[in-house]
């Protein structure tokens, strides 16, 4: 280096010295402040199954009450309701359930964090090994400085053959996941599912029902709830305030059953036929009641066949019916289903007529029109209704013996004599 050269070089370190470089001896930036989080968890076994319980409900006539109810009278028809149940079992499940809690012991909010609880198992030779499919995120609210939260999980996953496990619960801060916190905690599955059942108990409601005339009710009210199937008798009180004589009642029973948890509802229902009490004697009765009381009808009996036989026409007629049985009678009660022919409806009304007087109806204001009814069907059947001359003087004769068997003209229909009687006290 020559003089010059090195005079140079010292003059520069002079300047150096005297000037040093910016940040030369500055003190170094402190670390912002990091989290302090802390992971604890819980951890039970879980071993369940589920039933779903499933019920009927069938109802019936216990009994049919044999004995009429006569009008202002009551009587007690017997139902009863039978109540099933069958349990249908859903697979069991098996797991892990608990809660992860965070603490938050530093300065500073935690920023985000992400959890995750897994199931381990231990291996045949004594090795953890996650479980697949039993593992859960959970990604938590930040926590401030000195918050503390808890969070629930929840794993399913079939048993291991050996039947060790624990849950571990791995807590890592945002940003590059990073492990900052970590627990573990050992559990064990139950050895006998716990069996939740479903629909276990149900309600009963009953209604009773009954035709114009007659007034019902449940002799007991109320809904009736039900813990166990089985069946409950129900009396229904039925009272006659004034429904036609010696016809069937329908008294009915409607059952509906809610199960009580999922609220769906059965319904069953059952009917009785009790009868009315006694027509009083010497009423008038309609070609309807004839008609419906020739024993074919159900629950209705046969009040034709003990007053059979009788005549339709004059003895020995060419044309005239001798009514011997209730099957015959109850076409011709019907108008041989063609009420058009003129006829038909004689025969009708005039059998009708013979029928109420058999029954100890005054026969004195119909005997003119019986008469001349026989007269004419001894002559004339329904055949000759097309080609008839005098169609008007039948049907007048017609209208005569059908206002008679109303109770229009002679003894009151037994509907009107009946409600002309006091009610029994």
């Amino acid at each position: 280096m020559t003089a010059r050269a090195a005079r140079a070089f010292v003059a520069l370190l002079a300047v150096l010295w005297a000037v040093p470089a910016a940040g030369l001896g500055a003190e170094p930036a402190a670390a912002p402040p990091a989290p302090a989080i802390a992971v604890t968890t819980t951890a039970s076994g879980i071993s369940e199954a589920e039933e779903q319980l499933d019920w009927k409900v069938q109802a019936s006539v216990a009994d049919p009450l044999e004995a009429a109810i006569p009008r202002g009278g009551s009587a007690t028809v017997a139902f009863r309701v039978e109540a099933t149940r069958t349990g249908v079992a859903a697979p069991s499940r098996t797991g892990v359930r608990g809660e992860v809690c965070l603490q938050n012991y530093g300065a500073v909010d935690s920023g985000p964090l992400r959890v995750v609880a897994r199931a381990q198992a231990v291996s045949v030779v004594g090795q953890l090994l996650d479980l697949p499919g039993a593992s859960q995120t959970i990604l938590p609210t930040p926590l401030a400085p000195g918050e503390r939260a808890c969070h629930p999980y929840e794993l399913l996953f079939p048993p291991a053959l050996t039947g060790g496990y624990r849950l571990v619960a791995t807590v890592s801060a945002g940003g590059p996941p990073a492990t900052v916190a970590e627990a573990a905690v050992p559990f064990a599955l139950p050895g006998t599912p716990a069996v939740t059942r479903h629909d276990v108990g149900a309600e009963l409601s009953l209604a009773a029902s009954c035709p114009a005339g007659l007034s019902c009710a449940p002799a007991a009210s109320g809904d009736i709830d039900l813990a166990e199937p089985g069946v409950v008798e129900v009396d229904v009180v039925v009272h006659n305030d004034g429904a036609a004589c010696d016809v069937p009642l329908e008294v009915g029973l409607a059952a509906r059953l809610t199960e009580s948890d999922s609220g769906a509802a059965r319904d069953a229902a059952a009917a009785a036929f009790p009868l009315s009490g006694p027509c009083p004697p010497g009423c008038a009765l309609p070609v309807d009641h004839w008609s419906t009381h020739s024993g074919f009808t159900d629950f209705t009996p046969d009040r034709v066949g003990p007053l059979l036989p009788q005549s339709l026409g004059l003895p020995g007629g060419t044309t005239t019916v001798t009514v011997t049985g209730a099957g015959q009678a109850l076409p011709i009660l019907s108008f041989a289903r063609d009420r058009a022919n003129g006829i038909n409806r004689l025969y009708a009304q005039l059998l009708a007529a013979k029928l109420n007087v058999a029954n100890g109806t005054d026969a004195a204001a119909a005997a003119p029109a019986l008469a001349a009814a026989d007269a004419l069907l001894a002559e004339h059947d329904a055949s000759d209704w097309t080609a008839y001359p005098d169609k008007a003087g039948v049907v007048a004769l017609t209208d005569l013996l059908a206002a008679y068997n109303d109770g229009l003209a002679g003894p009151p229909s037994c509907d009107a004599a009946e409600a002309a009687e006091p009610s029994p006290l």
